[in-house]
């Protein structure tokens, strides 16, 4: 049962898991002494603590916090993707003070529970949030970097960038998020604000109005996009909600776009930035499709 639990959660296991699955203390105390199991932190164990994975160190660290305790800051972006491992302690963010412990750097800071996800297994703050947290200690580049490899894993799900500075508007830091947002930067904008940004682009631009979330018939297969101008045989699709966000979506995505290139249709993929950043192009380029 010990080994099946350990399997499940990276290699470790806390105290209190044990006693509920019937250990009681003493033979707790006996393994350890026997060093059949070896502490990670203070009440969370392992079998070989040295063969840990940065995922078993990760989630040691989460268990060591104690109950409702998230990984996060720079220790939840490196096990998203969005920013390199970097030595030190793990940082989890709990909703009460901690004492900081070896190996452990806590953070007591308030959090909604759209804000925290699970990823391999691991309670974790949100892509967004991971962000938002430690945007003010990057340089700029550092955190357009990020929102770049944010988008580039299609990593989504919780409130959005702008909802975080609505949220938290007192909070240090939020400079740097703000500077982000004025250049057009959104990370995990949702499909609500893609489709109604991209529906204000085609009326600023004068575009003539598409079909949303249409019907396209293709050998028998129905698809539905996102925008289309049916008899221009344009389809726009908008990138970077959480609908996008798996590997098996990925693959079905550009199976969906061959299949409608074969049939004579013009596929553009739009993303948030391009709405802001890159919007006099895309509508010189949407024009001349549908236009022509």
């Amino acid at each position: 049962m010990v080994r099946e639990l350990a399997e499940r959660q990276h290699g470790v296991f806390d105290r209190r898991q044990l006693l509920d699955l019937g250990l009681g203390a003493t033979v707790i105390d006996h393994l350890l002494r026997e060093r059949r199991i070896e502490a990670v932190h203070r009440g969370v164990y392992a079998f070989v603590r040295e063969l840990l994975s940065r995922e078993g160190r990760s989630m040691a660290a989460v268990l060591a916090a104690g109950r409702g305790a998230v990984l996060s800051h720079g220790s939840a972006a490196a096990l998203w993707g969005i920013r390199g491992p970097r030595p030190g302690p793990i940082h989890v963010t709990t909703p009460r003070k901690l004492v900081r412990r070896p190996g452990l750097r806590p953070h007591c800071l308030p959090f909604a529970d759209d804000e925290v996800t699970s990823h391999a297994g691991i309670p974790i703050t949100t892509p967004a949030r991971t962000l938002f947290d430690i945007a003010h200690h990057l340089r700029p580049h550092d955190v357009e970097k990020a929102v770049r490899d944010m988008e580039y894993r299609r990593l989504s799900g919780g409130p959005s960038l702008p909802e975080l500075v609505e949220r938290y508007r007192g909070r240090t830091g939020i400079r740097a998020i703000k500077r982000l947002l004025a250049k057009g930067w959104s990370a995990s904008p949702t499909r609500s604000e893609l489709e109604l940004r991209f529906t204000s682009f085609i009326d600023a631009n004068h575009l003539p109005r598409p079909e949303r979330n249409a019907l396209v018939e293709l050998s028998g297969r129905r698809i539905e996009v996102d925008f289309l101008w049916r008899e221009a045989r344009v389809v726009v699709e908008l990138d970077g909600y959480t609908a996008h966000s798996s590997r098996h979506a990925f693959e079905d995505d550009r199976e969906r776009d061959r299949l409608l290139q074969l049939a004579g249709f013009q596929v553009i993929r739009v993303t948030w930035l391009q709405l802001h950043r890159g919007r006099t192009a895309l509508a010189r380029d949407l024009l001349s499709l549908v236009r022509s």
